[in-house]
């Protein structure tokens, strides 16, 4: 396939609907439009591994539960060993 998209965003439409099969006509498109629009993005290897390079570095890590800087919380999952046999 040629030409895809490298980031779509799927267009869930209005209200509060927390169960994604519960949604009914669900469309996407290249740029986001709502606010609620759910972002999906394709990444190369190499790409990925230098996100996760990045989430790594804004991420404080205690005993694998994290939180971002920001305040969000966060549980990291094996980031570090995975960029470590990435560097191996």
């Amino acid at each position: 396939m040629i030409n895809t998209p490298k980031t779509i965003y799927l267009q869930i439409g209005e209200g509060d609907v927390n169960d994604f099969n519960k949604l009914a006509e669900v469309t996407w498109c290249e740029d986001k439009i709502n606010d609620n629009d759910i972002e999906f993005r394709v990444y190369t290897k190499s790409e990925a591994l230098e996100a996760l390079k990045d989430l790594v570095e804004r991420v404080d890590i205690n005993d694998g539960l994290g939180e971002y800087k920001g305040g969000s919380p966060f549980i990291m999952v094996r980031a570090r060993e995975i960029i470590a046999k990435e560097k191996s």
